[in-house]
Formats: structure tokens, sequence, C-alpha cells
């Protein structure tokens, strides 16, 4: 913005992740902030990220190291209901640096729904996590991604 100094920019400080990207956010003319990718990791149930188109599209978080993964939770946020089809892989150390699947999701989900993997064991070595969304009816979006160490 023209005129602008650093009192007028937020900066957003996201603990314990190195990064969280995804194929794009916002609507297709605007990069809305209210949808950016961060907010499906900021413990916030009342943000999402939206990636403003339907599917496919992806959202991942780069852990920032290799950790042991036991849970991850999925927090829907869609409008309509209906039928979708979404993939949960990782990638590290751990899966060989070649991206595995965790889970594969399929059938009718509705908005404020959790989906939840958990491991038979806690796989180690992962560094990356990412949600695909191959299906659905609506823009694809989450309200909330958890990651857990071990299953709670």
């Amino acid at each position: 913005f023209p005129g602008a100094t650093d009192d007028h920019f937020t900066v957003s400080v996201q603990e314990g992740n190195a990064s969280i990207s995804a194929t794009n956010y916002g609507n297709p003319i605007t990069f809305t902030p209210d949808d950016r990718p961060t907010n499906a990791f900021d413990g916030d149930p009342a943000t999402d990220w939206n990636a403003g188109t339907g599917p496919p599209a992806w959202i991942q978080v780069d852990l920032g190291r290799t950790r042991t993964v036991g849970l991850v939770r999925l927090r829907v946020t869609q409008f309509p209901e209906g039928d979708t089809d979404h993939r949960l892989l990782a990638r590290g150390p751990g899966a060989g640096d070649r991206w595995v699947d965790l889970a594969r999701f399929r059938g009718v989900t509705r908005d404020g729904q959790a989906l939840e993997w958990r491991a038979e064991a806690p796989r180690t070595g992962i560094r990356l996590l990412r949600v695909e969304t191959v299906r659905s009816p609506s823009w694809v979006a989450w309200r909330e991604i958890n990651v857990y160490a071990a299953a709670d």
C-alpha cells in the first residue's frame, strides 16, 4: 500500500510449525486473509482455510523437523454436505522421503464433522503432512487440522 509504514502491517507467528502451504486460498479474485492456510492450524475453530475453489486442492504442514505422529484430526468446514474423498499423506525419512498414504476418507461429510486417523503404532520420521481433497460438492476448506504425537 502506498505510504504504508511498519505500523500498518500485521505479523502472525505460528508456534511449532516451520511452514504451512496450500494450493491457494481466498476467492477467485482476491486472497482474503480470513481464508489463509495458517487458519487451519491456529487452534481456533471459528477460523478456517478456504481454497476458494473446488477440488482438487491440498493443504500441508511442514512440522519443522521429523516427528512421531499417532493421531491426525481433521475438522470439516463444508456447505453443502455431500460425498467427499480426502487423502492424508505423510513424507519424511520415516516414509522413505516419498509421499505415503496414511488414510483415505470417503463418504458423506458435513460442516463441523471430525475425521480422524489413528495409527496402529505411532509413525516415526514424519516431516510433512498433506491433506488432499479429491472430491467435494463445495469449495475445499478445513476448520482445524490437529496433529498429535500419540493417540489422545
